[in-house]
C-alpha cells in the first residue's frame, strides 16, 4: 500500500500480487504457511531433526497429503500454490532450454498439478511425458534412487543431452 496525499492509500504494483484472482497472484504462496498442517509442523521441526522422522500431528504423520484428503479447503489451496509454483519453474526451465538447446530439461511433478498446469505448460513445450525408455533419479546425498509414485516436491532438472540415458550426443 502507498500512502497518498490527503491520508487516502493506493495498492501498489508489488501489493497487487497478493489479489488471489491474478493469474500471477502469490496469494495461494502467502496464505500456505498460515494453514495448521504448515505451522504445526515448523513447530516441531527441532524434534523432526533430532528425531529422524516428524511427529505426530493430528493423526497425519506419514505424510501432509493425508492431511490435505481430509481437508478440501487446504488440498485446493495447496494445489493452486504448487500449480503457480511449477508454471514459474516451467518458465525458467523453457527460457533455459531456449537458451541452450543442448540442454535436455525434465520438470517433475505431482500428477494433480500437471493436470491444473498442462495448458500453460504445453504453451511452454514441456508437456511432453518422459519417454518410457529414460530413466529420472532424484539426487540424494548417499545414493541417486529412481523415481517413484508421486513426487513430493516439484523438481528442475538439467542435463546435457548426453549425459542422458539412453542418448548419445
Amino acid at each position: 500500500m502507498a500512502v497518498l496525499s490527503g491520508g487516502s492509500y493506493r495498492l501498489t504494483d508489488s501489493g497487487a500480487t497478493l489479489i488471489s484472482t491474478r493469474s500471477d497472484s502469490m496469494a495461494p504462496a502467502t496464505l500456505m504457511p498460515g494453514e495448521p498442517l504448515w505451522w504445526k509442523t515448523a513447530l516441531t521441526l527441532a524434534d523432526t531433526i533430532t528425531h529422524g522422522r516428524p511427529p505426530l500431528l493430528g493423526g497425519y504423520h506419514h505424510s501432509p497429503y493425508d492431511y490435505l484428503g481430509d481437508h478440501p479447503d487446504t488440498a485446493s489451496l495447496f494445489d493452486t500454490f504448487m500449480t503457480a509454483r511449477t508454471q514459474r519453474l516451467a518458465t525458467a526451465l523453457a527460457a533455459i532450454l531456449a537458451a541452450h538447446p543442448h540442454l535436455t530439461g525434465v520438470l517433475l511433478e505431482r500428477g494433480n498439478v500437471t493436470t491444473r498446469a498442462r495448458d500453460f505448460l504445453a504453451g511452454h513445450h514441456l508437456d511432453k511425458p518422459l519417454p518410457s525408455d529414460r530413466h529420472v533419479h532424484r539426487r540424494n546425498p548417499r545414493r541417486l534412487r529412481p523415481v517413484r509414485g508421486e513426487l513430493r516436491h516439484p523438481t528442475l532438472q538439467l542435463a546435457r543431452r548426453s549425459t542422458l540415458p539412453g542418448r548419445a550426443g
